[in-house]
């Protein structure tokens, strides 16, 4: 997964899985919050905001971090 650094005082970067649908977020602070199930609107949405941050708040943050699941083992 390419790293996209995005303009944001809560997130500093995020990856993005197309194939899988996997969204990861690495906010400011270090940490990094997996998601599956993202739409890959969302993650071009989420990107090209105004503010980052609000969008993750307003739309990807009701999801919850979710575990990675593997398809076929």
């Amino acid at each position: 997964m390419e790293k996209i650094l995005v303009n944001s005082r809560l997130i500093s970067a995020v990856r993005y899985d197309s194939s899988l649908a996997r969204l990861e977020i690495e906010f400011k602070s270090g940490r990094v919050v997996p998601y599956s199930d993202i739409p890959e609107q969302v993650y071009k949405n989420l990107i090209n905001a105004d503010s980052p941050g609000s969008y993750y708040r307003h739309h990807i943050l009701e999801r919850g971090p979710r575990p990675y699941t593997r398809s076929g083992g």
